[in-house]
């Protein structure tokens, strides 16, 4: 299944794949992915850490067996980027990715069935104007929150992702998404706009889950 992942995202092209898993690994070793909870099982890491599993948390699992997290996109400043230094909000990434696969593992453990593909409900109930004109306008802010990112290291681990609570703007706000979510995550992205949309998610992940 682990390898799975990595020629799904390769579009099942064996060497890419072998090659991005290669790499992965290499970043593992070169980061240390396979100590850091160990090293840190409290998750007092540093300060970008509590930003970071404030606004992007696990909530439940879905009737499938998924797990489904939360992702709020604004609750902190736009800016926050510009004041965080590179390698924490990196070792935070990796802390939280290895956090959420641990969660995985043991669900599986008492399941007796690996389920490690997750749902995001994409929350942007705090993304404001201010907020969406201060991102558009800091070409600095951008990149570095571009930078800000393992995703690439933890492919083909979400299913689906629900846009929830989207503004008055939000065909603008759906560019600054992309700063937020992966291009393949932005592939399976659903706006929920709509009554009949809002049930046909809940059907989905089952009511009482959300």
């Amino acid at each position: 299944l682990w390898l799975k992942r990595f020629l799904a995202h390769k579009k099942w092209n064996v060497d890419k794949a072998f090659d991005c898993f290669l790499e992965m690994e290499a970043w593992r070793t070169e980061v240390g992915a396979d100590t850091i909870l160990q090293e840190v099982p409290d998750g007092q890491l540093n300060d970008v850490l509590p930003l970071d599993t404030a606004g992007f948390y696990p909530f439940s699992f879905d009737k499938r067996g998924r797990q489904i997290c939360w992702m709020s996109v604004g609750y902190v400043p736009w800016w926050r980027s510009l004041f965080e230094r590179t390698d924490e909000a990196l070792r935070s990434q990796l802390w939280q990715g290895e956090w959420l696969d641990a969660q995985v593992a043991q669900r599986a453990k008492a399941s007796g069935e690996w389920r490690e593909r997750a749902v995001i409900l994409v929350d942007l109930s705090h993304l404001d104007f201010a907020y969406f004109q201060g991102l558009s306008g800091s070409s600095r802010a951008r990149k570095r929150g571009a930078l800000h990112t393992t995703a690439q290291y933890y492919p083909g681990i979400v299913d689906k992702a629900y846009i929830l609570h989207a503004p008055g703007f939000a065909n603008r706000a759906w560019s600054i998404l992309k700063y937020f979510l992966s291009e393949k995550l932005m592939e399976k992205a659903q706006l929920v706009s709509s009554d009949s949309e809002m049930a046909d998610m809940l059907e989905e992940l089952g009511a009482k889950n959300v």
